[in-house]
This record gives structure tokens, C-alpha cells and sequence, in this order.
């Protein structure tokens, strides 16, 4: 075990403290040693966790709720503060309304211009409304064009959420929480996808389904995509590009030479 100064363990403390309130009270309790000496044990172990603060919050709460509340008055709540309930872990939060979410859901409280900032999402004002373009993927291989539209149309084992620009190149995968396919709809929709040699625009492709591979053009260099989405109603995605790689015809010719 780390010992730290004043003989002090990892782990350990010299002294605890909670605060604890209601609409009517605000405890704060201090328990523990008002200095460390070496040797002294002026510190609470780990396995002499009792908890003191709390139990000493407990008896005052107690014993607080027993004075007459018409002698002093609590906080009121603000009369905008309503509860919402919505699926955990979700921001912008996605309510549960009877979809098969397969997660669990929990109640807050929370006020009326907040929710005017960050609607909770709900089946009935998204379905088939909006367009939803969550991420796009492109590669290019033996002059083959790869290309996959993310929609956020399914929830299953994780989700890119990988932040590639021309800041940043990080790559990271996220667990899906909530099966959002109503809030965007990619059904009877058409993908695009223009493509860029060294930041030249060279053609375009386009889609029925949220993934593409062919031949457009013959490639040199570094490519590029960016692609976007059009639902059957008419509403198009924002525009998301990212780097397919850099190709080579001549290099990749004499490669297979060899």
C-alpha cells in the first residue's frame, strides 16, 4: 500500500464531509482530524468506512422535520419546472412513447425554457420528417470507390462516433442506447455522394441503398467524398465530407507486377 505524507495511506482521509438539504434546510457536516501527525493515525482508514457524516445528517434531518413548517418557509419550486422521463443516457433526450428502446428510462425535473432549447425527441413529431445524416465512411481500393452513409437507422452493439476533419483524425466506437430509426428516415431515400481528387471536384454517384462501391472515374490521388441524403419526402441531410485515402494506379500496377 502507498503510504503519502503524514504516514497517511492511498486511499485514506484526515477528515470526511456531506451536505445534505430540503426545500426548508441546508446541512453541512465536518467529521475527521483538524491536522495529520505521523504515527498518530489522524486519518480514517478505508475499511473503517461508517459512514459518520451521513448518519449525523440523518439525525438533523430528522429532527428538522418535526419543527413546524410554518415557521420557516422553504424554497418554492419554480412553477415552470415540470418531470420528464426519457431513456438514460440520451442528450438530447428520447422519450420513452412505447418504442422498443431496450434500455432503461429515468425521471427528471426540469424547466420549460430549458426544454424549449433541447426538446425531448419524441416518434410522432420525428417520424419520416427528418433527415439525419450522422456520419459518412469512404475508402477507395484498386480504384474502387467504398462508400456507406450513416443514418442512425438501427441500434446495435456500437456506433462510430469517430471525429476525422481536417483537425482532427481520432477514431473511437460508442455504445448504442436507444433504437432511433424515428427520428430520421432513410427508407425510399437517395444518397450522393460528390467525389474530390486532390481537392478537385471530379463526379458524382449516387444511391439507393446507404452503401456504394463502383468505378465513377479513373482516380489519382487523394480522394475525397462528400455525401449527403435525400429522404422520400424531399428533405435533404447537411452535407458530411471525409478522405477516402490516397491511390495510385501506377503503384498499385506495379505492385501486382511483382
Amino acid at each position: 500500500m502507498m503510504v503519502l505524507q503524514y504516514g497517511i495511506p492511498s486511499g485514506a482521509a484526515k477528515d470526511k464531509w456531506m451536505v445534505a438539504s430540503t426545500s426548508q434546510y441546508t446541512n453541512a457536516v465536518w467529521y475527521g482530524f483538524d491536522q495529520a501527525i505521523d504515527g498518530e493515525m489522524t486519518y480514517f482508514p478505508t475499511w473503517r468506512d461508517w459512514n459518520t457524516p451521513g448518519q449525523i445528517n440523518r439525525h438533523m434531518l430528522d429532527i428538522e422535520s418535526y419543527i413546524s413548517p410554518d415557521t420557516i418557509w422553504g424554497v418554492s419550486q419554480p412553477s415552470d419546472v415540470q418531470d420528464i422521463t426519457y431513456l438514460y443516457g440520451t442528450y438530447p433526450h428520447v422519450a420513452n412513447d412505447g418504442a422498443n428502446y431496450g434500455g432503461k428510462t429515468i425521471t427528471s425535473q426540469v424547466s420549460s425554457t430549458g426544454l424549449n432549447y433541447t426538446p425531448t425527441q419524441y416518434t410522432s413529431s420525428y417520424r419520416n420528417n427528418n433527415s439525419y445524416l450522422a456520419g459518412l465512411n469512404a475508402s477507395i481500393s484498386n480504384g474502387i470507390v467504398y462508400i456507406n452513409w450513416l443514418t442512425q437507422d438501427s441500434c446495435s452493439g456500437s456506433r462510430n462516433i469517430s471525429l476525422k476533419d481536417n483537425y482532427n483524425n481520432i477514431s473511437k466506437y460508442g455504445a448504442c442506447l436507444a433504437y432511433n430509426s424515428f427520428l430520421q428516415t432513410s427508407a425510399n431515400g437517395k444518397f450522393y455522394a460528390d467525389l474530390y481528387q486532390n481537392d478537385v471536384y471530379i463526379t458524382s454517384v449516387t444511391s439507393k441503398t446507404n452503401m456504394y462501391a463502383g468505378l465513377p472515374e479513373y482516380f489519382k490521388g487523394n480522394i475525397k467524398a462528400c455525401g449527403y441524403f435525400v429522404t422520400s419526402g424531399g428533405k435533404k441531410s447537411e452535407t458530411i465530407c471525409t478522405d477516402a485515402g490516397y491511390y495510385d494506379p501506377d503503384a498499385t500496377a506495379a505492385k501486382d507486377a511483382k
